[in-house]
């Protein structure tokens, strides 16, 4: 089983380094410790965990926009915002695919992951449609081990539940935040603070891998609603 891994920079799922060589983000970490839980191995060691970076995933993406055939967008879902994230689903799947046939492996998983962003007042509906446009890019191409990976509002809350005081506690509130970098509540500033300033990519990934930052623990309706996907994937 490989796994399919793309996100939006090396805070989050990561990117290559000078040598085109992937340097894992917290993200792939929380994806690793879950993989490790339910299959008593750490993909990321196992080398199993391959980068998709946005670059090779927008073009594929192109590739599959510029064919005419199944490229209609489903229902009333179907706006342009919206529509990127299934057409990278789409063409996530497809790699994944190729990848696993390069590699002779018959069960590939494929985790997009996007932050939710969006204003406070339209936080919820924001988080439903894109994680409906990937759920439903994945099941446009018959794949059924896609994984949207979809914080609200973003992955800093994840990672602000456990290393705020008390840690772990009453984390859904978190999800109400802005998503804005720019106000004065912003998750970066939140995360900076509870960390000390300590909170560089490779910072937080040594926290995860030291069991001071554990996924295991978050409980919050986005992280779960990933969590049990990832988790149906890999059974």
């Amino acid at each position: 089983m490989i796994y399919l891994v793309s996100g939006e920079g090396p805070s989050d799922i990561g990117a290559l380094d000078g040598h085109g060589l992937f340097v894992a983000g917290p993200m792939t970490y929380f994806i690793d410790r879950i993989i490790e839980e339910n299959h008593s191995y750490s993909a990321l060691q196992s080398g199993i965990i391959q980068f998709v970076h946005e670059t090779e995933l927008s073009h594929a993406s192109k590739r599959l926009s510029s064919g005419k055939k199944g490229m209609s967008f489903p229902g009333a879902k179907s706006k342009k915002e919206t529509a990127f994230f299934h057409r990278n689903a789409r063409a996530l799947a497809r790699l994944a695919r190729v990848k696993a046939e390069e590699q002779n492996d018959d069960q590939p998983v494929a985790i997009l992951f996007r932050d939710a962003d969006g204003t406070v007042s339209q936080r919820r509906g924001v988080w439903e449609d894109k994680v409906y446009s990937i759920t439903a890019g994945f099941d446009a191409e018959g794949f059924d081990r896609g994984v949207p990976m979809v914080p609200r509002p973003k992955s800093e809350a994840w990672l602000i539940c456990a290393v705020k005081d008390p840690p772990y506690q009453d984390c859904q509130a978190l999800e109400n935040t802005p998503g804005n970098d720019r106000s004065p509540y912003a998750l970066k500033k939140r995360l900076c603070e509870a960390l000390n300033g300590q909170d560089s990519a490779r910072e937080i990934n040594d926290l995860i891998c030291s069991g001071q930052i554990d996924p295991l623990q978050i409980d919050m309706p986005s992280f779960n609603y990933f969590r049990e996907r990832l988790e149906k994937s890999i059974r």
